[in-house]
């Protein structure tokens, strides 16, 4: 073969094996577009077939998502929210186009070429995958994360995925993107309890949507494929090479300029602190759940469940008054300093307030830490109210025709009783003798109280006790008359409420107005008068003796300096120590004690000595922090009293058969009023902060310890 010949054969034989190459590339690319082909109809009939096994999905409704609760005060100041996914629903036109941009470029770029699945897509994803020899791309489109969020389980099977894609289907020929892609913003987690896209343009950066860059743009894009993996919070580094990849995307797919591209990329992420649990963001966190509670309550008016109070976006309009709170919060902060400065063993305290002519509740607190105990002892917590339960005695004897200038005997007795005789005592074991019954309540003698109680019967106390808003339960005994019941602070502030507001029962109200989250009023409060227990006589006889608590009684330490009256109440061996009072607009009852019961008591060396903590020591001069910052630039007004009707004097040597009990063993006394009593507290030993050296506190008035024997 000549050199001629056998170059051209050689430049045949290349050729043909050029084109042997071309045809087996061919043959390849053509055997891949048929298997991408056959594989996107195995899809599309798996879809079809399947589609019949399942329930008819005809509306394709897409579920409204769960929404945050919101819980305001009486002037609108949001309080707390409560939810199951912290989400706040905001309409599509709310989100910055940049975001939903940023979004579409990283879960789904296809998004408005596609009628629910992405068969290019998932063909693509499909042959990557087969490459690479794992499953590292997926191609679920936007419809079909809606899709699987609200209809299906996480889990990864055919069945499920399948279920998916029909679902996503029937929900693209029912809406329209823009509407699918709104639900999907409002839909996605975003990490951190943040739901839907206004919720965590807020969590993340304190910002409302629109005043998002394209920057904070794609960093909110990046996140939710995997919270836990991409949240700036958690892992900065891995959060800021997928907020660059979304950037990237969004650049290649022209969603943004080349110059906007540099500006986001190198913008520093400024993130706002990172909140707790929603329990932490709550502002007077005891009131709000008392709110929940009532609310949720299935023997109350609103019995909402828990599900729907947490995901249905109530606004929940309350009486809470943010000033008053404030006061309270700050009055428990001063009680618990002094606590520290008398050294005492006081671990709790409680405040709650409400206005007697309507029953609002303007301010609770339930504890010293919320973050530390969530027991609210406003409402919750049953204690006994020692001497501050007298009032409902003088004003059963009131009922019965006594007058508060009617005379009782301070002195020893003793009643039969199983298995030993009840003997009750004063605080410092002397007696006044003949004493009126105004001095006898606002000096706080015990065996007065206890004799009058015997006098009127245990029975109608306690019938008293209920008409005017305690709910017991009570034992029918002569201890009653020294608080051995228990009560609330709420029920407290509701009794003493009725002597403010002219003998008339208001039920506590903590919430005026219900809206859905449409603003469609769904529960306003109606406000009436009251039922009336008291009558005129009684009000215009007690007022003046409760007032005289404060002006020269065991309460001088709450003297406010306006119109007030009240009532200490220190309970059997110092356990709990109270402070109950109201002028004509507010009333408050001030709690501390120890969960455990323990005694309250002044330490020495870190031991507690035989001195107590009584109702005038530390809730009286609570009571009055809490009143003068509550009513501060409020005009100060008089008790509105009717005049006491004339009364016959009855004596209070009443046949033993009117009781019920067994005639006391008594000493004889002067039926005569003793001269004024000048009853002091006895001197008590304290600690100076910084020497640690003993000192004597000045003598103060103190309520007698009452003795709770049954």
């Amino acid at each position: 073969m000549g050199k001629k010949a056998k170059k051209q054969t050689k430049k045949s034989a290349k050729k043909a094996r050029s084109i042997s190459c071309l045809g087996i590339i061919s043959a390849v690319l053509l055997f891949v577009v048929v298997i991408a082909g056959v594989l996107s109809a195995v899809i599309v009939v798996s879809v079809i077939q399947y589609a019949g096994e399942m329930p008819p999905m005809v509306d394709a409704p897409i579920p409204a998502p769960k929404k945050t609760t919101k819980i305001y005060t009486s002037n609108g100041e949001l309080l707390a929210n409560l939810y199951i996914e912290n989400r706040e629903y905001t309409h599509l036109n709310e989100i910055p186009e940049m975001l939903q941009l940023a979004i579409i470029a990283i879960e789904d770029e296809r998004f408005f070429f596609h009628h629910g699945v992405d068969f290019v897509g998932l063909t693509r994803a499909a042959w990557v995958n087969f490459r690479r020899g794992s499953t590292a791309q997926g191609a679920s489109t936007i419809t079909q994360q809606l899709a699987r969020n609200i209809y299906l389980t996480p889990e990864r099977t055919i069945p499920r995925k399948l279920r998916e894609m029909k679902i996503s289907l029937a929900l693209e020929r029912k809406y329209s993107k823009e509407e699918i892609l709104e639900r999907y913003l409002n839909q996605i987690n975003f990490g951190h309890g943040a739901y839907g896209a206004k919720t965590a343009a807020l969590a993340f950066f304190g910002k409302q949507p629109k005043e998002l860059t394209i920057a904070e743009c794609a960093l909110l894009a990046a996140t939710p494929k995997a919270p836990s993996i991409y949240s700036p919070y958690r892992n900065m580094d891995k959060a800021l090479a997928r907020r660059n990849l979304v950037l990237d995307k969004m650049l290649q797919l022209n969603f943004i300029t080349r110059e906007q591209y540099e500006t986001a990329i190198s913008e520093k992420i400024n993130l706002k602190p990172l909140s707790g649990p929603g329990y932490e963001n709550y502002r007077a966190p005891y009131f709000v759940t008392y709110v929940a509670d009532l609310l949720t309550d299935r023997s109350g008016p609103f019995q909402f469940s828990p599900t729907n109070l947490h995901t249905e976006g109530y606004r929940i309009y309350t009486t809470l008054d943010a000033g008053m709170q404030k006061a309270a919060e700050e009055a428990v902060k001063y009680g618990m300093k002094l606590v520290r400065d008398m050294h005492a063993n006081i671990s709790q305290a409680a405040i709650v307030a409400m206005e007697p002519h309507t029953g609002k509740i303007y301010a609770m607190v339930g504890g010293v830490d919320y973050s530390r105990s969530k027991f609210n002892r406003a409402w919750q917590a049953k204690r006994q109210p020692g001497s501050a339960f007298k009032p409902y005695v003088y004003i059963t004897a009131l009922k019965e025709g006594y007058s508060m200038d009617s005379i009782v005997s301070d002195s020893p007795v003793c009643y039969p009783s199983f298995p030993k005789k009840y003997c009750p005592h004063n605080y410092d074991n002397k007696y006044s003798g003949g004493m009126t019954f105004c001095s006898a309540l606002y000096y706080s003698r015990n065996v007065p109280a206890v004799k009058i109680g015997h006098l009127v019967g245990p029975k109608n106390v306690i019938e008293t006790a209920t008409e005017m808003g305690l709910e017991g339960p009570f034992q029918e005994n002569l201890s009653l008359a020294l608080g051995s019941s228990e009560a609330t602070p709420l029920e407290m502030a509701t009794a003493y409420s009725v002597i403010a507001n002219g003998g008339y029962r208001i039920e506590p109200v903590a919430i005026e107005k219900i809206t859905d989250d449409a603003g469609n009023v769904i529960y306003e409060k109606t406000y009436d008068r009251g039922k009336r227990v008291l009558d005129d006589n009684v009000i215009a006889r007690i007022v003046p003796c409760m007032e005289a608590v404060i002006k020269r009684g065991t309460g001088r330490r709450a003297d406010i300096g306006r119109p007030a009256a009240g009532k200490t109440g220190t309970t059997s061996d110092w356990k709990d120590a109270w402070f109950i009072g109201f002028t004509p607009q507010l009333t408050a009852a001030v709690w501390i004690g120890n969960d455990n019961n323990s005694f309250l008591r002044v330490l020495v060396n870190g031991k507690p000595t035989g001195k107590g903590i009584a109702g005038g020591t530390i809730p009286a001069p609570m009571w009055k922090y809490f009143m003068e910052r509550a009513l501060k630039g409020k005009e100060a007004a008089d008790f509105d009293l009717p005049e006491p009707t004339p009364m016959a004097a009855k004596s209070t040597r009443a046949p033993d058969a009117a009781t019920g009990t067994a005639a006391p063993e008594e000493t004889p006394e002067s039926v005569e009023e003793s001269p004024p009593l000048e009853y002091r507290e006895p001197e008590v030993l304290l600690f100076q902060d910084e020497t640690q050296e003993m000192r004597q506190e000045e003598p103060e008035l103190i309520e007698p310890e009452p003795e709770n024997f049954f």
